[in-house]
């Protein structure tokens, strides 16, 4: 009877922890943005160079993030006697032949001579060098492994402390991307979120008034992106209308007929000129 109730009341714990639903993670990202003290209409001096600074650098950026992209390559490229590789190569095996050449002159000058045919003696001295080479290999080996198997404490600890070393180093990657997930923008289709560029004056744009300040319609603009930021709607690239292409009729033997009536033509000239 006390098995029974234990496994209804075990049984009663995991379907209520398995309704109740877990808590998503608070994103850190506001509502309201406040803009850095450096985009005012009348910014202090330092404040206004560290945001033009940072707005330069995303640029740059930018620029260098577009130029590491792959490009397709041209459909034609022109030759150039100057740059082509084929060229050192001819001149390369011309100057090999010639040196060949030489080369067999001056053999052809000298008599080659046979080597000197080895004697058992000598033969018999090589094969025990060998045999002694190969037994201190093996001894070698052999030191190399008893120093190994005394130095088994050792290695384990060096391995124990390398698997504990990655798992602090794959904790801290985990912990650093769910609080970069927090900050940046939730991911809801296959368009990636784009930050608006900083909108800072430049020196000679500033006066200092707000009645001297160009409007701008900005608002609407910032307020739908902080909703794409924030995940409520999906962001969205524009779409680009398509060409439509220009049909070509083609119509059999035309060609040739136009042929014909340029040729008459041409023999009419001519008669008109005999005349």
């Amino acid at each position: 009877m006390n098995g029974l109730v234990q496994t209804l009341a075990s049984c009663l714990t995991q379907s209520s922890s398995s309704l109740i639903r877990k808590a998503e993670p608070v994103r850190q990202i506001r509502p309201v943005e406040i803009d850095d003290p450096g985009c005012s209409y009348n910014p202090d001096r330092e404040q206004h160079e560290a945001t033009v600074a940072h707005a330069v650098a995303v640029e740059v950026q930018k620029n260098i993030d577009a130029d590491m992209r792959a490009k397709e390559p041209q459909k034609q490229a022109g030759w150039e006697p100057e740059t082509d590789p084929l060229l050192e190569y001819q001149v390369e095996e011309v100057d090999g032949d010639s040196e060949e050449e030489h080369s067999g002159q001056e053999e052809g000058s000298v008599p080659s001579r046979r080597p000197n045919k080895k004697t058992r003696t000598v033969r018999n001295k090589e094969a025990r060098v060998k045999e002694q080479e190969v037994e201190m290999a093996a001894k070698q080996r052999l030191k190399q492994q008893r120093r190994e198997l005394q130095n088994l404490d050792s290695i384990g600890q060096e391995i124990s402390e390398a698997e504990q070393e990655r798992e602090r180093r794959q904790q801290r990657r985990e912990r650093m991307k769910a609080e970069k997930a927090l900050i940046a923008p939730p991911r809801l289709g296959k368009v990636k979120f784009q930050e608006a560029p900083v909108q800072v004056l430049l020196t000679s744009e500033i006066s200092g008034s707000l009645r001297k300040l160009k409007p701008a319609a900005m608002l609407a603009r910032e307020r739908f992106n902080s909703l794409q930021k924030r995940g409520i709607i999906e962001p969205r690239v524009r779409a680009l209308k398509k060409q439509k292409r220009k049909r070509i009729e083609f119509t059999h033997g035309q060609r040739g007929e136009k042929n014909r009536e340029a040729q008459k033509e041409l023999d009419a000239q001519r008669k008109a000129g005999k005349k």
